[in-house]
């Protein structure tokens, strides 16, 4: 698993980098935001099937660029956590 900033998790009244290991402990009521679009996002651990860790929108968002149905224009999520 990657120790890259993987989202920002609202602690202490801010916004702070949480990396993919640190996620996949929290309980899955943390609020965790995708750090592009601040769209929210869940932590999904490795797959039995080979599948890596990895973070994932709650809903997709056409505007985010590492997504597979990004449209070429980069904005923030329609429902953007603040």
């Amino acid at each position: 698993m990657t120790t890259d900033v993987a989202g920002e998790l609202h602690a202490n009244g801010t916004w702070q980098p949480i990396d993919l290991n640190l996620a996949l402990k929290m309980p899955k009521t943390r609020r965790i935001r995708c750090p592009e679009c601040h769209g929210r996002i869940r932590a999904h651990k490795a797959g039995t099937d080979g599948q890596k860790a990895h973070m994932e929108h709650y809903e997709r968002h056409s505007g985010y660029s590492r997504g597979d149905s990004f449209d070429g224009n980069s904005r923030p999520h329609p429902k953007a956590i603040s």
